[in-house]
């Protein structure tokens, strides 16, 4: 292979990563614009087991709108309202964007609020354990 060749290689594989690298941002609510990947990226999320404990027992998606607040009241009886500020989730894979009303949810803004709640005590000492504890007086 000659010096030209190599050359493009080079380039083409410089163009392909900055490419993914563009692609591959986190999510979150300073870099909204930023998208995952479905599945590729899930090693990216840092999904926790209670984080994915917490996820499975939400109550499973339906197409039509009147599933919005069996899932709200849900996460209601959790506590987790008060840091999605009331937006209902609807959480049916990973990777996947999901609108409540005017509200657009990443699931990857998910893992971090449930990991925020796992690492809060406070949290867990006014609502009780996501995953099934019972509130602390």
């Amino acid at each position: 292979m000659g010096n030209k060749a190599k050359r493009k290689l080079r380039a083409k594989a410089k163009r392909k990563f900055a490419r993914v690298e563009r692609n591959r941002g986190q999510g979150d609510a300073l870099q909204p614009n930023k998208k995952y990947r479905g599945a590729q990226d899930l090693e990216m999320m840092h999904i926790t087991p209670q984080t994915l404990k917490l996820f499975t027992s939400l109550p499973p998606f339906e197409a039509t709108f009147s599933a919005v607040p069996a899932v709200k009241e849900h996460l209601v009886a959790k506590g987790v309202q008060d840091l999605l500020a009331g937006t209902a989730m609807l959480f049916v894979q990973y990777g996947h964007w999901y609108t409540s009303g005017s509200d657009t949810i990443l699931v990857s803004e998910l893992v971090n609020v449930s990991n925020m709640m796992m690492a809060n005590p406070k949290f867990l000492h006014q609502f009780g354990d996501p995953l099934g504890a019972p509130a602390n007086g």
